[in-house]
């Protein structure tokens, strides 16, 4: 290999670590952003098991326990209302 070809490589190379660098640098910066909004949209981190699985079948509710309970109630009467639909019989609730 001639002097001039071997210089020409490394330059080349010496290009595409430096883009290769800034393409890291961009998804790095991506994947925190991603992460962050990740975070903000799980909300239902607790839940419940709705019915006995010998007795019908069971379904779990995912649901915000420090969230709104209204929306909570819709959210576990909706799915009780999909067990009884599936066949499932949960238990009588107080207050349902």
């Amino acid at each position: 290999m001639e002097d001039g070809q071997v210089d020409g490589n490394l330059a080349y190379l010496e290009g595409q670590v430096e883009t290769m660098g800034k393409a890291l640098i961009d998804l790095t910066l991506r994947l925190g952003a991603a992460e962050k909004e990740l975070a903000g949209s799980v909300k239902r981190r607790d839940s419940v098991d709705i019915g006995t699985p010998s007795k019908g079948g069971n379904l779990k509710a995912y649901f915000d326990a420090a969230g709104d309970p209204n929306e909570n109630d819709r959210i576990l009467a909706e799915a009780r209302r999909m067990l009884c639909e599936a066949g499932g019989v949960p238990q009588a609730v107080q207050g349902a």
